[in-house]
């Protein structure tokens, strides 16, 4: 089988640090919600430790996609950088809600926006890629996965952004007589759920990408 040594290099880069960022995401997106309710010392360090975590997968991945933008094409080379800057602002965003978190309000409006910016960013790359007259079938097919798994992370941030669905979702139950803490449980449970999916299809779809960099074209 032949080796498209080009793409592969810098794609195991860039799925080195998905692996890692997805594995500690998968912790925030646990010990995240509970936090709301004060979290205890195990919890505040397994916390801070995935945050840190996050982030240094997002500068592996961030290194790997510097590498990947110099190798492809310049049809392609536009969407590389766009996914690029889009792993700046999730990183940006990881680290700012760890700061703010215990100014909720402070943290949602100032976060939140890196999140989506960073989201929208990154569907339109991962879409145009999938689109690629340079990239084989099984690449293209991994970065169709990564515009999925980032319509997923989009949604989970829906979930904290004022004034969209999370603040429409919390008016709605407090309507209907939810208090407002538990309203926050159940949209940070949400939030959980769609980012958690986000993250495993994240892996699949570079993973696929890593395997379609190994075939001909």
């Amino acid at each position: 089988m032949e080796i498209n040594q080009k793409f592969l290099t810098p794609v195991k880069k860039i799925f080195l640090g998905v692996l890692i960022y997805v594995i500690a995401g998968l912790i925030y997106s646990v010990v995240n919600p509970l936090m709301l309710f004060g979290g205890g010392a195990v919890v505040k360090s397994f916390y801070y430790t995935a945050t840190a975590a996050i982030v240094v997968g997002y500068v592996f991945a961030f290194i790997g996609l510097n590498d990947f933008k110099n190798v492809t094409e310049d049809a392609d080379r536009k969407a590389v950088e766009l996914i690029r800057t889009g792993y700046i602002f999730l990183a940006a965003s990881v680290l700012l809600k760890s700061v703010l978190f215990n100014c909720t309000l402070t943290s949602e409006w100032i976060v939140d926006p890196f999140v989506l910016v960073s989201a929208i960013m990154l569907v339109i790359g991962y879409s145009k890629l999938s689109k690629s007259g340079v990239f084989n079938k099984a690449m293209k097919d991994g970065f169709s996965i990564l515009f999925l798994a980032t319509v997923f992370i989009l949604v989970s941030a829906c979930f904290d952004f004022i004034p969209f669905t999370g603040k429409i979702f919390r008016a709605t139950f407090n309507f209907s007589g939810c208090p407002s803490s538990e309203c926050d449980i159940v949209s940070e449970i949400l939030w959980a759920i769609f980012n958690f999916s986000g993250l495993i299809i994240t892996l699949i779809g570079w993973n696929k990408v890593k395997r379609g960099a190994v075939k001909a074209k």
